[in-house]
């Protein structure tokens, strides 16, 4: 039977003024969750897992998210970070949602998120049906396999620097690597390799024996060469082919990830001694992601991340000021079609029609060579130039003291040097500073650091990372929020800091009916449409908060 036919008018009245939504029936078995908390000060996941069983109930199983912080030497504050799971972490009625805002509020932990793999399914497949993401056949990729080095000038920087980012070690989360004759052995340091998929082993090859939908078996290989493929090996030349890759082996699929894995596997980059992290994949985000990517930058290590595909909102780890975002171009210089953009993005490279080395199951041939699609093509692409860049410069991050983290020199000559087609400066800034140029990425003269603005290592605030998801100005947003949440603008960081990782998570599945609910007029069909649909999928607490 209908909500409404259900409760009385008198009731409907309280629940629309109440903040919080009342709690739902107790607990039964098979709802398992899972979460991730910080704790605010507690660091003994027997604490944490004590104090979830006494004041929440039920059977947890807790670990460490960050096994390997030093609780005394923390400044992103990773030794407070668990990842929990709960058997029965749901209760009847319950959203993974609402079961994360009833922990947080039993335990007084400062955050509690769920940890879903999820999040960009819904918007990837609706984009595909419509046909607003893969392109197809409809622009003919070019019949040389090299055309996008060609368009980032890569083989002028080689001679620039001959060295092509030798010494540099790029770490590579993805799904790993499988053999393939355009992925040379000896470009890849198996020594650092990790595989969070089997459980944490050192052994990062790619099975290839899973499929199904929005799965991605070879994605890892195909991005790997597309950074370090050897010339002399097969087709493929990677723009840093005398550079080394550290696979990790993170995911299945570059859209159906844990947060957590992503996480884990920054850390254990920062850990393992890479100087670049380029990573093709991405999801909502969550704390831990940020946390990690802000000790990166704060490690001196160059944060790399594709804008996204289909989904047109920039996503996690790229959407963080900490990371840098790069989304995709055609063999024209336009942007790709299923680019994401917006102010989050940084700079632009090839992203369609770029040839790959392509191996998608055990009986495929280690030779075959293709074209593909994709923002992951793109920032591959310009984490090889950032090899290249540290490379000719033999810039150390153990040995880099400027007054700024490297990454941030790194992200300034980025833009100064990107190449402007024409038609540039008519994308409003969607698709950023432009397009790489590796030539002038070497050449450029290195900034003075101390002239560079200090950019903050510290948390950014939920109203600026849904301000680079939703690709809107703060002020603007958060006036808008005020609107739809019926509070004083002031209030608004209350109650993003509640609500705003499952926001963003709303924004990303459907931004259409997002935009709608942020710009219309709450009295029109439309926007009641969206909004009615937006709450559909909310958690029953922030539900009942929306307007």
């Amino acid at each position: 039977m209908p909500f409404h036919r259900t409760i009385p008018i008198a009731a409907l009245v309280l629940l629309a003024a109440c903040r919080e939504a009342p709690e739902p029936p107790a607990a039964i078995p098979g709802e398992p969750a899972r979460f991730l908390i910080l704790t605010g000060e507690e660091t003994d996941p027997e604490g944490v897992g004590e104090r979830l069983r006494s004041t929440v109930g039920g059977e947890f199983a807790v670990e460490r998210l960050f096994p390997e912080a030093d609780p005394s030497d923390d400044p992103d504050r990773l030794a407070q970070m668990f990842l929990v799971d709960a058997p029965d972490g749901r209760r009847v009625g319950e959203t993974v949602w609402d079961a994360a805002y009833r922990i947080r509020d039993e335990t007084g932990y400062e955050k509690v998120e769920p940890d879903q793999e999820e999040v960009l399914r819904p918007a990837t497949e609706t984009a595909t049906e419509r046909g607003l993401c893969f392109v197809g056949d409809d622009l003919p990729a070019p019949t040389y396999p090299t055309w996008s080095l060609a368009a980032m000038n890569v083989a002028g920087a080689w001679t620039v620097s001959p060295d092509s980012g030798r010494g540099v070690l790029v770490c590579h989360p993805d799904t790993g690597w499988s053999d393939h004759r355009d992925l040379d052995p000896e470009a890849l340091d198996l020594t650092r390799a990790f595989n969070l998929v089997d459980g944490g082993t050192p052994d990062a090859k790619d099975p290839l024996d899973y499929g199904g939908p929005l799965m991605n078996p070879g994605h890892g290989t195909a991005t790997g060469s597309v950074i370090v493929s050897r010339p002399a090996r097969g087709q493929v030349t990677g723009v840093a082919p005398a550079a080394t890759l550290v696979p990790i082996r993170t995911a299945r699929s570059v859209i159906r990830i844990f947060d957590s894995d992503l996480a884990r596997s920054v850390d254990h980059a920062v850990r393992s001694g890479c100087d670049v992290i380029s990573m093709s994949l991405g999801g909502r985000g969550f704390f831990g992601l940020e946390s990690a990517v802000r000790n990166a930058r704060r490690n001196n290590v160059i944060v790399l991340a594709a804008a996204g595909n289909c989904v047109r909102s920039v996503v996690a780890p790229a959407s963080y000021d900490d990371c840098l975002a790069v989304a995709a171009t055609d063999v024209n210089d336009r942007p790709w079609k299923g680019s994401s953009r917006g102010r989050a993005v940084d700079v632009s490279a090839p992203g369609q029609h770029v040839y790959v080395a392509r191996r998608s199951s055990p009986s495929d041939p280690d030779s075959l060579v293709e074209p593909s699609e994709g923002t992951s093509f793109a920032v591959a692409a310009t984490a090889g130039a950032a090899a290249l860049w540290l490379a000719h410069h033999d810039l150390d991050r153990n040995t880099w003291v400027g007054a700024v983290p490297l990454q941030d020199v790194f992200l300034q000559v980025l833009r100064d040097s990107a190449r402007r087609p024409p038609h540039w400066a008519s994308l409003d800034g969607d698709y950023g500073a432009g397009i790489v140029n590796a030539r002038s990425l070497l050449v450029w003269r290195l900034p003075d650091p101390e002239t560079l603005v200090a950019r903050r290592l510290a948390p950014q605030s939920e109203l600026s990372q849904l301000a680079n998801v939703v690709d809107r100005d703060p002020g603007s947003l958060a006036a808008r929020l005020a609107r739809r949440f019926d509070v004083p603008r002031e209030e608004v960081g209350a109650v993003l800091e509640r609500y705003g990782p499952e926001l963003r998570q709303l924004a990303i599945e459907d931004p259409d009916a997002f935009d709608e609910y942020l710009d219309g007029d709450p009295g029109t069909v439309s926007t009641a449409r969206a909004r009615d649909d937006l709450q559909s999928r909310a958690s029953r607490r922030l539900a009942a908060r929306m307007r």
